[in-house]
């Protein structure tokens, strides 16, 4: 199997006390995403072999690189402030707090048999931060 196609960045804002989204919007277009899952897991062994072994998922990094970002992103996922009438600026603070969000996205799979699959992947509370910016002439 390989994936070759990537599409529609979809967040909404989380609220966590009662497990329901609003806000929805799909980002931008979409150029890559990584997930990379970290877990947690321990061995117990008895007489003189594995009795149980345990793996469980503890968090994992997301990030994800698009064309664009939406103004109201910059609201969904970090909190910050948006003018929206006639300015169209995003105000950002240092007491700004980032929200938990839902993100989902649209892969394509092709497989061995030639045909392909799409595969809808949502991952239901996320909480993203700005990275740095890579500037160059």
């Amino acid at each position: 199997m390989a994936y070759f196609g990537l599409s529609t960045p979809v967040i909404a804002k989380l609220d966590t006390a009662k497990n329901t989204y609003s806000e929805g919007l799909v980002l931008s277009k979409l150029i890559g995403t990584n997930i990379t899952p970290q877990y947690a897991e321990g061995s117990l062994y008895c007489d003189n072999a594995l009795g149980y072994h345990e793996k469980v998922f503890k968090e994992g990094d997301i990030s994800l690189e698009t064309d664009s970002v939406p103004l109201k992103a910059g609201e969904l996922l970090f909190g910050h402030t948006v003018d929206d009438t006639s300015t169209h600026s995003e105000i950002s603070k240092t007491d700004d707090t980032p929200n938990y969000v839902g993100y989902g996205f649209i892969g394509t799979e092709r497989l061995s048999d030639g045909t392909q699959k799409f595969i809808a992947c949502w991952l239901p509370k996320c909480q993203f931060v700005e990275n740095g910016e890579d500037i160059k002439t």
